[in-house]
């Protein structure tokens, strides 16, 4: 059966939506995915040492969507805006005296030359759930 992108696969009762092909993630890079205009719906999926990862493309520090353009290495990704450095596998910072803010994770999977992704919920980060509250 061909699976295109857009296609759900149902894997231990979760639903993985099919975001990209495998061939498109090279090793140490990213891609970036959109499920809307907002950018608490964007994700980066990377590739480091033949697995892949997928985290949320907002930086705590300065809620950049800037993280899919970071560098990978050792299994982390540095923010190209200021140097923060997060694991791919658990989102913590690695870096302990700039902040003890995480990113979100999001389980992924690769299944004949498809890359698909389990997205549980969106974080509304909470710069923007204050605005939203005073409006």
């Amino acid at each position: 059966m061909t699976q295109n992108i857009g296609d759900k696969l149902i894997l231990n009762g979760k639903e993985f939506i099919a975001v990209e092909f495998s061939s498109n993630i090279l090793e140490r890079k990213s891609v970036l995915i959109r499920f809307g205009e907002e950018i608490e719906k964007q994700i980066a999926i990377f590739r480091s040492q033949g697995k892949l990862y997928c985290i949320t493309n907002i930086c705590p520090h300065l809620h950049a969507p800037s993280l899919f353009r970071g560098w990978v290495e050792n299994n982390c990704v540095t923010c190209p805006e200021h140097g923060w450095t997060f694991r791919l596998d658990t989102g913590e910072n690695v870096i302990k005296n700039q902040g003890r803010k995480k990113l979100k994770t999001y389980e992924v999977l690769e299944v004949d030359g498809i890359v698909y992704v389990y997205i549980d919920y969106f974080e509304l980060p909470k710069w923007k759930k204050y605005i939203e509250k005073n409006e």
